[in-house]
């Protein structure tokens, strides 16, 4: 068992992907997105999809734009009138602020766009920030990523949106796209950050694959009850 936030669930599964441990989780951290979605999902062991970004694993997101800048720029909010709760939410209002849309090209199976992305985000899981619902239907085992992206939107249009998404209702809105698919590839001709269950890669290069059913999680909820007591 593991006790931490999805920072610390990241950096344990990339030591034991690809070997005959499970994986369980003890949620005591800031925003615990990962185990939002276990939580819904019965039964003690379970096999359960994971990502690869380039050389590196996640388990629920991963993201580049605004959705990337924000989670990094909540790292350097260290005023102690904030929440550490509120530090995400805190982090929308200072990258809204100052956030340019990045020039990215956007490839899977047959699909190809290029130009201007304010959001992209590739979803194992159901929530990230804290509990904003970006994959309201997103399934850990279904052998797909849900992926949402929002081509070039003025910054108008983000407040509304960024709502939206904290209640999972985005969907079927005029700014948000959805495709399923289980590879992903981004290129930029400029480095670009790229935000993995709250952990940071920054390259010009991306290739995103699923891994279908690739880790048994330890989902004992009866014993995580009796040690968050």
């Amino acid at each position: 068992m593991q006790y931490g936030g999805d920072g610390t669930i990241n950096c344990i599964l990339n030591c034991i992907i690809n070997t005959k441990n499970y994986l369980g989780v003890i949620p005591i951290g800031t925003g615990n997105d990962f185990y939002r979605s276990l939580n819904q999902k019965e039964g003690l062991y379970n096999k359960v999809d994971v990502g690869k970004v380039n050389e590196k694993y996640f388990i629920n997101t991963a993201c580049f734009g605004i959705d990337a800048d924000v989670a990094n720029n909540s790292k350097i909010i260290k005023n102690k009138l904030i929440p550490i709760s509120q530090r995400y939410n805190a982090s929308v209002i200072y990258t809204f602020l100052k956030y340019k849309n990045k020039e990215i090209e956007f490839s899977c199976d047959s699909y190809n766009k290029s130009g201007k992305f304010t959001t992209i985000a590739i979803c194992n899981g159901r929530y990230y920030g804290g509990g904003y619902k970006i994959a309201p239907t997103s399934k850990y085992d279904d052998g797909l990523f849900d992926v949402y992206y929002a081509y070039n939107l003025r910054k108008i249009a983000l407040p509304s949106l960024i709502l939206k998404m904290k209640k999972g209702k985005h969907e079927g809105t005029k700014y948000i796209q959805k495709i399923q698919t289980n590879e992903v590839t981004i290129k930029s001709k400029n480095k670009i950050i790229c935000n993995i269950d709250g952990e940071e890669i920054e390259d010009k290069i991306f290739h995103i694959k699923l891994k279908d059913k690739a880790i048994v999680i330890y989902n004992n909820k009866e014993l995580i009850d009796k040690i968050l007591d």
